[in-house]
């Protein structure tokens, strides 16, 4: 439990499925818990990336992810990141990765309380993320893959796939 920390949860995103946030915001206030959560709804552009400079850890307690863009945004703005081993986040994290188990609380509580506890592992994590996204997910590092795979396949990107 993380009752006894000051903190605070910013719930960001969208209704996927259609109306979560209302059940999420309802089950908050049965447990008496509106002082830790703040349930935002989709941010965009500067919005989003205030949020992010304000926030001390990224959680994302996914069941179901491919390779979500929020976790490349959370690195980008250097937050260590706490993620269920889903899709590609495992492979996006590397070294940095601080995985727990999907549907376990208490292993995600275990984290957040351990990241909160020692500034300097938050402050490790995320420098590290910053510098795993900035060397593996740059536009310029991705130009100069499909650089790479252009020239090995032979293609040519300006000619008709008739004439490759």
């Amino acid at each position: 439990m993380l009752s006894d920390l000051d903190i605070v949860f910013d719930f960001v995103g969208p209704d996927e499925y259609g109306g979560e946030t209302a059940q999420v915001r309802q089950r908050v206030s049965d447990l008496g818990l509106d002082k830790y959560f703040e349930l935002t709804g989709p941010l965009t552009g500067h919005d989003k990336w205030d949020a992010l400079a304000k926030a001390d850890v990224f959680l994302l307690p996914a069941h179901n992810e491919n390779m979500p863009n929020s976790v490349l945004e959370a690195m980008a703005a250097s937050l260590p990141v706490v993620a269920t081993d889903v899709g590609a986040v495992r492979e996006m994290l590397g070294d940095a990765a601080i995985l727990v188990p999907i549907g376990d609380p208490a292993a995600i509580a275990a984290q957040l309380r351990t990241l909160h506890d020692d500034p300097k592992i938050r402050f490790e994590l995320g420098l590290a993320n910053r510098e795993r996204v900035v060397n593996s997910y740059s536009f310029a590092y991705v130009e100069l893959l499909l650089g790479k795979l252009y020239t090995c396949a032979d293609i040519h990107p300006d000619l008709p796939p008739s004439a490759r």
